[in-house]
């Protein structure tokens, strides 16, 4: 009568528990294979999840696909908002509730400080811009506007990363102050609220490292802003040049280009911008979501 449910394919291996105890299990997949070593990994979890999980909900075809393999009943759901978040929100009063200026070209980042996000990418590509109407919004770290020391690490391993060149926030911290681009990024800390910066920004970049959810993007769809991110064969399911503007990862002058073309040319943005609304209502509102989830539930009983 009871099932297990697990909300991540790293969690594989408690299937084998599950079963042992005689439960259905359902996992959630909500990461992207990393080859590793010969592929061994990869392929040790497909043969962990064909023997162990029942059932599997992939957030991307293009996971699903990958696992042919694997013998588990496997469906595709993509995650979901609700519109209604963004409804009742006025961009110019986002814009004076976050102290920011309604004259600025507005470029939200809400990735953090990391790199699997991008951060390092999206803080270089300041560089290459010009324009001085142009600000980086970027949420999830609160800088003190002064460079990175020894004293600030806290504990051993952040200590050794700083001293071997390997501190993240170092790097980003010193690109800002060799460059002078504090006057260009505006810092907020995590946010509980984040659909109000979604509507007092005029564009989002998502420029992810390694292959992601890609949830930001559908943000930007329901939010009806112009969306560039990493270009990537896991999204192409859910991100094409007719939706948003793609650039080469890691590369922030091509980002930064992306940036220019999003600004400089309004009409071509504006039918990106409804093909991405479009297909982020047809495939993550949320009445669609429950319904493959009751099914999914529902399968085999």
């Amino acid at each position: 009568p009871y099932m297990v449910i697990i909300n991540s394919m790293t969690l594989f291996w408690i299937g084998k528990i599950a079963k042992k105890h005689g439960k259905e299990t359902l996992c959630f997949f909500r990461e992207t294979y990393v080859k590793g070593l010969f592929g061994l990994r990869t392929a040790y979890i497909k043969r962990q999840l064909s023997r162990y999980m029942d059932k599997i909900a992939f957030i991307a075809d293009h996971e699903r696909k990958k696992s042919d393999s694997v013998q588990s009943h496997k469906v595709t759901i993509h995650n979901a908002l609700s519109e209604e978040k963004y409804r009742p929100y006025n961009k110019e009063q986002c814009i004076r509730d976050l102290a920011l200026s309604s004259k600025d070209y507005k470029l939200l980042y809400v990735g953090g400080m990391s790199a699997l996000k991008g951060a390092l990418v999206a803080i270089k590509a300041m560089r290459y811009i010009k324009d001085e109407s142009v600000k980086l919004i970027f949420v999830g770290y609160k800088w003190n506007g002064k460079k990175k020391r020894l004293r600030n690490c806290h504990g051993v391993k952040q200590k050794i990363k700083y001293l071997l060149g390997m501190d993240y926030e170092k790097k980003c911290v010193d690109q800002i102050v060799k460059y002078k681009l504090h006057s260009h990024i505006i810092f907020y800390n995590y946010q509980p609220d984040i659909a109000k910066f979604f509507i007092a920004c005029d564009a989002l970049v998502f420029p992810m490292t390694r292959p992601h959810q890609a949830r930001p993007l559908f943000e930007a769809g329901f939010a009806k802003i112009p969306a560039i991110i990493t270009d990537f064969p896991n999204i192409k399911e859910l991100a094409d040049e007719s939706s948003c503007y793609l650039f080469e990862n890691e590369d922030s002058r091509d980002l930064a280009d992306a940036i220019h073309r999003v600004k400089q040319h309004p009409e071509l943005v504006a039918k990106k911008v409804e093909c991405n609304y479009i297909h982020t209502m047809k495939r993550h509102n949320e009445e669609d979501y429950a319904k493959k989830i009751n099914q999914l539930l529902e399968y085999g009983c």
